[in-house]
């Protein structure tokens, strides 16, 4: 059985020639919980915020992704931008009518009220992708009856299908990481994640836990090695 590839916000993205960018946003079907594509902010060898599908992914090491396509061929792929504006909230209603085409004139010390004030809100709209998808990034509230659970840190997702089988959750001041299942998620859009577990149930969730430096420094050794090249006076530190 193959294990979870693990997507984690800010991870270093890496084309056929170099790397690309920066890992700033998935997207994800709120209805198959699947990944379908990844925000790559802008880099050394792109200007713009991209939007890649996730078939592009060769692989993910730890906190690296690789894409099988060359930095040039990033410009066939749509920009993402967001953009904010303010409307009238819907419930609003204006006390004063006026003609579409109606002026009024202020006398020398000016009008005789103030001007009404307009209850706003704020929209944001994505650029770039379907408007049936959403975006999720590092930060995102994780809700349940009891309020914040968290925030989200990464996603674990099925190298197979793409689909997220399970949230890597902050929680805490000092903060650990839980590893809350998929089917404990009840609703995901780019405002938050609802999950049905309540306080006590989160407790009795597996806290995540990263891969030790030993390990890592183990690997980097190996890779070392095989190149056939004399690393010896070459040391290796980790930083969390």
């Amino acid at each position: 059985m193959m294990s979870n590839k693990e997507f984690i916000i800010g991870s270093r993205v890496h084309c056929t020639d170099g790397r690309c960018g920066t890992l700033h946003k998935l997207v994800v079907d709120p209805h198959t919980r699947r990944v379908t594509h990844l925000i790559v902010e802008k880099g050394f060898l792109q200007k713009k915020d991209r939007v890649i599908p996730v078939t592009a992914v060769s692989k993910v090491e730890d906190e690296d992704i690789y894409l099988a396509c060359a930095s040039a061929d990033l410009e066939r792929y749509p920009v993402y931008r967001e953009k904010e504006f303010e409307l009238p909230a819907p419930e609003w209603r204006a006390e004063r009518k006026y003609g579409e085409h109606e002026v009024f004139w202020g006398t020398y010390y000016g009008l005789d009220d103030y001007p009404e004030v307009v209850p706003k809100q704020r929209y944001r709209v994505q650029e770039g992708i379907p408007s049936d998808l959403e975006t999720i990034g590092a930060g995102l509230p994780v809700y349940n009856v009891d309020g914040v659970v968290g925030r989200l840190h990464h996603v674990l997702v099925n190298p197979e299908t793409d689909e997220i089988t399970h949230l890597v959750v902050r929680k805490g001041i000092f903060p650990y990481r839980l590893v809350i299942p998929m089917d404990a998620v009840t609703a995901i859009d780019s405002d938050g994640v609802s999950v049905s577990l309540n306080n006590e149930e989160l407790k009795k969730l597996s806290r995540y836990t990263e891969r030790p430096d030993v390990d890592i420094l183990e690997e980097l050794r190996d890779r070392f090695n095989a190149d056939a090249l004399d690393f010896d006076h070459v040391t290796a530190t980790i930083e969390r």
